[in-house]
Order: structure tokens, then sequence, then C-alpha cells
């Protein structure tokens, strides 16, 4: 009886990991069949993650697309910042050379003059894109040396820089499949969201637009 328990066990497990690994090629996640994979999902992906309540199947579905950050301590933090997402490394963590980095992903908690959207706002493909984009930072963050990272920041505030740096990510999040989610997110943000003019404009300015990102998936 007990080996025909494991059994159902193991086949269940590998059942639903198969189903993680057509996720790859996914057009778009729906929250309710995400939900099923639960369990899978907080199990595999959830290790070193202070997820918030609202957006925890958001993120460890798009966690899922990013195996290298599973020993990656990273912490998403309710403030009022400029933009919907970002993220930044813990600066003591930052500065020393014996500890391993861990980041925060900042979520916007207040919108002033509709300069900005909220995360409960967006809907659940497109914030899945968002929060890919946000971790291909943290991957790119940790393949850089501790100077190379703080040239990096410091040259951020440039605005050629930031917009070739952003594009570039915005690269990366495609790379690592999820291509339509960021398609979704761009054509959210730029373009179907209540965010002022202001904002959209600020968005096409530093990353790639819905056109730009589907012209790729269509080439590649």
């Amino acid at each position: 009886m007990c080996l025909i328990v494991f059994l159902i066990s193991c086949f269940l497990q590998c059942s639903i990991a198969d189903e993680i690994l057509l996720w790859k090629s996914k057009r778009t996640f729906i929250e309710a069949d995400c939900i099923k994979n639960y369990r899978y999902l907080i199990s595999n992906f959830a290790e070193n993650k202070i997820l918030l309540k609202d957006i925890e199947l958001a993120s460890l579905v798009a966690l899922s697309y990013f195996p290298e950050l599973k020993n990656i301590e990273i912490e998403f933090v309710l403030d009022d910042i400029k933009t919907t997402m970002e993220t930044r490394p813990k600066i003591n963590y930052l500065l020393s050379f014996n500890k391993k980095r861990k980041y925060v992903i900042y979520v916007d908690s207040i919108v002033k003059l509709n300069y900005g959207i909220l995360i409960d706002q967006v809907p659940f493909n497109a914030l899945i894109g968002l929060i890919g984009h946000e971790l291909s930072h943290i991957v790119d963050y940790e393949r850089r040396g501790i100077l190379n990272l703080i040239s990096l920041l410091f040259n951020y505030s440039d605005l050629e820089f930031k917009k070739n740096f952003e594009e570039f990510i915005d690269l990366q999040t495609i790379n690592k499949g999820l291509a339509w989610q960021l398609y979704d997110w761009a054509d959210f943000a730029m373009c179907k969201s209540n965010a002022s003019e202001k904002y959209k404009n600020f968005k096409m300015a530093l990353y790639m637009d819905p056109v730009e990102i589907e012209k790729f998936i269509v080439n590649n």
C-alpha cells in the first residue's frame, strides 16, 4: 500500500512538473488555472523569498522561469515609489564582499494624479511579465562584480543609458520565455491603463513597446 501511495505521489509530481515545463511557451496564464499548481509552486520557488500576498501567485509563476534565483534572498515590499515596481540590492549586502547579496523588489502603494499603475489594476498575465522583468534585473545584478554594479547604479541616472539598459533587461525577460507576458504588460501600461499620458510616455521612452516586442517574437 505504501509503495502504491509513493508511486501515485511521484506520478502526480511528475505530471505537475511536466505541466510547468509547458509553461515556457504559454501565451496567457489564467489565474484560476495557476492556483491548481499552487502547492507545487510554493514548495519549489518560494524558498528564500518574502512575497506579498496579493501578488504571491503571479510572483511564483514568474519565479518558475528563474531557477537560478532559488537560493537568492528576495523580498517584495510595498512602498511609495515613482513607478509600479523597481528592484534594488540591499545596500548593506551590496557593500559586503563576504555576504550573499539580498534584493528588494519595491511595489508602488500610492498613485498621485494617475501618475503610475497599482498592481491591483494589472491583469494577471501582464503582472507575471512585469515581475519577470524585475527578476531579470536580479539575474543581471548577480552576474556583476561589486564595482561593476556600483558603476551601473551610478550611470542609471543618465537617460540614454537607462533606456539602453531597460531595453536590454526586456530582451532578457523575453529570452527567459516570458515574451507574451511582457507584451501584455507593455500593452496594458502604455495603451490600456488609466495612467496619465505623462506616465505612459515615460514608459514608452525607456522600455520596449508592444509593437517592438511582438516584432521580436515573430522574427525569433
